[in-house]
């Protein structure tokens, strides 16, 4: 395993060897980046085990971009052999940056995405299902069933109350007992049928009283 990068530690080194072995590394003249010159000697400096193929891997995993050809694109000098570094909190003279420099997050493998993506889905299902639940309760409080089964398993008929806004006729046959009776009597026909000489003609009341 690769030991983790101490990056305090890794500005003090390159701070001293700024100052005592600057053709092992460096700052450069802005201060902005660093440059490892003998990348071998480098790591024999940094006192843990690793290989300066694994150092370099483990800046890319913190955010430090390898910017040499960068550099000589825009025409400066890079001299054989140098790596030049930069992050943008890994600054001289600003030490205290190094503590918002983080590690990359860590790539998923199709395991774990697909993991991810179940649990993700799960939680999407459960939520549809209670909306959907509330949704047929909301209805059904809006809407009531008009009969419910009686004991036998035969539908109860839902039981009719008359309104006031109701026409002479209809109350006259909602209404019950007697008053059905009188209501009835007193509702005025409509039309009226003469059967002279087996032809029905349709006459009003005013008509038929003149008869």
């Amino acid at each position: 395993k690769i030991p983790l990068l101490c990056l305090k530690e890794l500005y003090n080194l390159i701070d001293n060897c700024n100052r005592v072995a600057p053709s092992v590394a460096s700052w450069s003249d802005d201060g902005n980046h660093f440059i490892i010159k003998d990348g071998k000697e480098f790591v024999k400096k940094m006192n843990v085990p690793i290989k300066y193929a694994s150092f370099v891997k483990q800046l890319n995993n913190y955010g430090f971009n390898n910017i040499s050809l960068k550099l000589k694109k825009t025409g400066q000098t890079v001299l054989s052999g140098e790596d030049h570094f930069q992050h943008d909190n890994f600054r001289r003279d600003r030490k205290n940056m190094c503590a918002n420099i983080k590690p990359k997050p860590k790539k998923l493998s199709e395991q774990e995405k697909y993991k991810t993506e179940n649990t993700r889905l799960t939680i999407e299902n459960k939520l549809l299902k209670e909306q959907i639940k509330k949704m047929e309760v909301g209805f059904e409080a809006a809407y009531p069933p008009q009969s419910q089964p009686a004991a036998g398993g035969q539908p109860r008929p839902t039981r009719v109350t008359p309104t006031t806004n109701a026409s002479p006729i209809n109350q006259a046959g909602i209404a019950k007992g007697p008053l059905r009776k009188r209501k009835a009597a007193s509702a005025a026909p409509l039309y009226t049928f003469s059967w002279e000489n087996h032809h029905g003609t349709v006459v009003d009341e005013q008509e038929l009283q003149g008869r």
